[in-house]
């Protein structure tokens, strides 16, 4: 099932965007004991993972959070979208390059890391962009969405 959130709204040209998920009111229940979450989180510029942003757990009827976690340290998260548009890239270079596998590799690992560098994603993030990368250009990556909490 879809978690649908509430009180959206975008910040297009930084590409932020803030809701809240209600899972009192929504589900009957609360997770692990908070009624709200409320998100706000920023994009890389191209929509497939977050650079930063936060998530606030509140008790019922709480206006102060009782838990905050920070994307980039304690949530670190990359869509399913980025396989297809690494795979793309790789795709398009194979054709343009005529490289090695290795070389390519390489080419496209320094690019990748310093437009995310660039766009300031933590070291964690860009390191499972990395991993990411490898699995799909050794063929072993299943493109489902990849959230890792630590």
């Amino acid at each position: 099932n879809k978690v649908f959130f509430h009180n959206i709204s975008i910040v297009e040209g930084d590409r932020i965007f803030r809701g809240e998920i209600w899972w009192d009111e929504d589900y009957g229940t609360t997770w692990q004991g908070f009624q709200k979450w409320k998100y706000e989180i920023k994009f890389d510029s191209y929509y497939t993972l977050i650079t930063s942003g936060t998530v606030k757990s509140f008790f019922c009827d709480s206006e102060e959070p009782r838990q905050m976690a920070s994307f980039g340290q304690d949530l670190n998260y990359i869509n399913a979208a980025i396989g297809e548009r690494l795979k793309k890239i790789i795709d398009d270079d194979q054709k343009e390059y005529g490289e090695s596998a290795k070389v390519r590799f390489m080419r496209i690992s320094r690019r990748l890391r310093h437009t995310l560098e660039c766009e300031n994603v933590d070291v964690q993030t860009n390191t499972m962009m990395q991993d990411t990368l490898t699995r799909i250009i050794a063929g072993k990556l299943m493109l489902i969405e990849y959230c890792d909490r630590n």
